[in-house]
């Protein structure tokens, strides 16, 4: 009996062991890879810009360094990135936005823009309505860092037999395509790009629901800066 005992406990124990190692390398799996660090200074600060990929080929940026105006630093560094890789595309009946929104210590801001495209030969073409890529900025004002940080964004094209194309990064339901960042924990900045999309259709695109928000967590609060616009088409 005794040496029953002792062969069960081994034998939960080594079926136990793959299960542990598998979790781990699933882990490390999920976890983000650091793309590169870059040393920036602004307002006589000193401060590191850390760039990161996740599994699914998306970006976001955050700033490990404790510094003292949090406001000033987050807006150049938001220019800074915008400047490097998001410039505003000109088109024909195109808009840029930039929307800006507060929840106490937690603030988002989305810089963003677009076109629409009349068809010539309607409904031959299509009408399009497109997203460009952007820039969305989640910060935590407070002391120290957030707990941690979630992202989103979504686009919805409302129309009649609108066709969506979207990058793989985005997931979709019915006419709407949205994206989520998992948590980003010990920020108190997160920067991440708002990857771009598009509607055709070759009858009537109304207009696009275009939202963005933050998920802020400190303590036993929970921050929810949020911006959203309806686009109309065609545009003016």
């Amino acid at each position: 009996m005794k040496f029953f005992k002792v062969f069960a406990a081994l034998a939960l124990f080594v079926s136990l062991v793959p299960l542990s190692v598998g979790s781990a390398a699933e882990s490390q799996e999920s976890a983000p890879a650091k793309v590169k660090t870059e040393s920036l200074n602004y307002a006589g600060e000193d401060f590191e810009l850390v760039t990161w990929k996740n599994n699914d080929g998306s970006i976001y940026y955050t700033i490990p360094t404790k510094v003292k105006n949090k406001e000033k630093i987050a807006e150049y560094t938001n220019n800074y990135i915008k400047g490097k890789e998001f410039s505003v595309q000109g088109f024909k009946n195109d808009w840029s936005e930039r929307y800006e929104d507060w929840d106490r210590d937690g603030k988002i801001q989305w810089s963003i823009s677009g076109f629409n495209e009349e068809a010539y030969l309607y409904p031959v073409t299509q009408n399009r309505a497109v997203i460009n890529d952007g820039l969305i900025l989640a910060s935590y004002a407070g002391s120290g860092n957030a707990d941690k940080i979630i992202v989103s964004y979504s686009y919805t094209f409302n129309g009649t037999g609108v066709d969506l194309s979207y990058p793989p990064t985005l997931k979709k339901s019915s006419s709407k395509v949205y994206w989520t960042s998992d948590p980003i924990e010990d920020e108190w900045y997160v920067s991440t790009p708002s990857r771009g999309a598009e509607g055709k259709s070759r009858f009537l695109i109304f207009d696009t629901d275009i939202e963005a928000s933050a998920d802020i967590y400190k303590g036993s609060y929970i921050y929810r800066p949020s911006v959203s616009e309806t686009i109309g088409y065609p545009l003016p």
